[in-house]
């Protein structure tokens, strides 16, 4: 039974494609980087943009400092992905619901509260590391007491599944976000979801079913009935039949 949805932050709740490759364009040009397009992050995917010999990996972390700082100033300016603040909303009603996210805290909970959501996250933990999301959501989870029984990612990006499959925690890839449903699908999510209200229905399977209960009505008519029939049968007559 599934009580704690762990959310990507940017391309699951913030619509920030678009920003993010302006300012990765920005300050990529001061470090020799490639320019991207909206197509390239989409069907390559950031992983496999990582790798482009052009990337200077010792290079990247006081590249991503940058960035941090660059997006800092027009996070709150980000849009919500349409209908995720009803799909929220509703999810926080039956689940326990956090974010796991490369960003900053500062840059997420200025976005949380332009968007009237921050009481709907009662957990949060931001990685320093872009490619050890796996050992990130262990730490999340030993530091919360989160069962992986009980616990489900819902991520973007092909390493977000790669990640969640080394560690066995279930994930739910989204279409929405950074990568393309054909990139996602070929690493075989445990769920995908096409929109966000498709997590609504994944999520109904995940709450826990309420028991049967025979109305005590009904309890009473069937023994009713069953008196009734009891008294109907002789024994000579059940032996004959």
């Amino acid at each position: 039974m599934i009580k704690n949805i762990i959310f990507d932050f940017d391309g699951v709740l913030a619509d920030s494609l678009d920003s993010v490759i302006g300012i990765y364009n920005k300050v990529g040009e001061d470090y020799g980087f490639p320019r991207l397009c909206r197509d390239e992050v989409r069907y390559v995917g950031l992983t496999g943009l990582v790798r482009d010999p052009r990337v200077s990996l010792w290079r990247l972390p006081f590249f991503i400092r940058k960035m941090r700082q660059e997006i800092s100033k027009t996070i709150s300016r980000v849009p919500l992905q349409p209908a995720m603040a009803r799909v929220v909303r509703e999810l926080v009603k039956n689940f326990s619901l956090g974010i796991l996210t490369s960003n900053t805290s500062a840059n997420v909970n200025k976005f949380l509260e332009a968007n009237s959501l921050e009481s709907c996250f009662s957990f949060m933990l931001c990685e320093s590391s872009l490619f050890a999301k796996n050992e990130s959501i262990e730490a999340l989870l030993a530091e919360r007491s989160l069962s992986k029984a009980e616990s489900v990612y819902i991520g973007d990006e092909i390493r977000d599944i790669l990640a969640m499959k080394r560690i066995r925690l279930p994930i739910v890839a989204v279409g929405w976000g950074y990568e393309s449903e054909r990139l996602l699908k070929s690493h075989q999510p445990d769920y995908y979801a096409g929109e966000p209200g498709d997590l609504l229905a994944i999520a109904e399977a995940w709450r826990p079913q309420p028991l049967a209960v025979t109305p005590p009505s009904k309890l009473c008519e069937a023994g009713r009935n069953n008196g009734a029939s009891n008294k109907a049968v002789s024994p000579a007559s059940a032996v004959a039949g």
